[in-house]
């Protein structure tokens, strides 16, 4: 008789699998573990994960969702759920997610990559770039998410250089005026969606989830 894989098993096969791209064998194995522990909150983050991968955005949320109703304190899922909202364009929605990052220590990454995306949705590119910065040098623990917020920095590098080669054109003025128009628009999603890598950035998921497994 075949013994049955345990939870520990079924989470490092799915987080292998994951890594390779084998995202059918990564779901199969995170519902054969929610079998064993259907309120799992790493499980249900992670399997929403490879949902996001998919790009199943509805499913990725819920599963998010859940699994912050289930530990609050998953702060990276937090983050990255935020983060989807965000390339979703569902703006309001990401912000109220993000909200309970606020009680985090002021020098803590999470909260300053929150607040460098919060900035640049209001257009603030300087702050955006500066806080990112910071959370990049502050975060020690989770080098894939660093990577992914360099990412965005390169992106608010361009939108700078774009907007100076616009105001340096002979159609200055009139360029100008458009694109006032278009970042008064509360939800644009030409801004967000080419300021922030989509899919959503999976490499933090997988690190976070190890971490929280490793401490269970």
């Amino acid at each position: 008789m075949t013994a049955s894989l345990d939870i520990d098993e079924l989470f490092h096969l799915a987080i292998h699998a994951s890594g390779e791209g084998r995202y059918d064998s990564a779901i199969t194995f995170l519902k054969q573990a929610l079998d064993q522990e259907p309120e799992n909150a790493e499980m249900i983050y992670l399997l929403a994960a490879q949902h996001a991968q998919l790009g199943m955005y509805d499913r990725a949320i819920a599963g998010m969702t859940r699994s912050l109703e289930l530990k609050p304190d998953l702060h990276t899922n937090r983050f990255q759920l935020g983060l989807l909202h965000l390339t979703l364009g569902q703006v309001d929605s990401a912000v109220s997610t993000w909200e309970a990052l606020d009680n985090l220590e002021d020098q803590e990454s999470l909260k300053l990559f929150k607040q460098g995306l919060c900035a640049l949705i209001q257009e603030e590119l300087d702050t955006a770039h500066a806080k990112l910065d910071q959370g990049i040098q502050n975060n020690q623990a989770n080098p894939a998410l660093n990577k992914d917020m360099q990412k965005i920095i390169t992106e608010i590098k361009k939108m700078r250089n774009n907007s100076d080669e616009a105001l340096t054109g002979e159609n200055a003025t009139e360029n100008t005026m458009d694109d006032q128009q278009v970042l008064k628009q509360p939800n644009n999603e030409n801004t967000l969606k080419t300021s922030i890598p989509n899919p959503v950035l999976l490499s933090a998921y997988r690190r976070d989830s190890d971490n929280a497994n490793d401490d269970d």
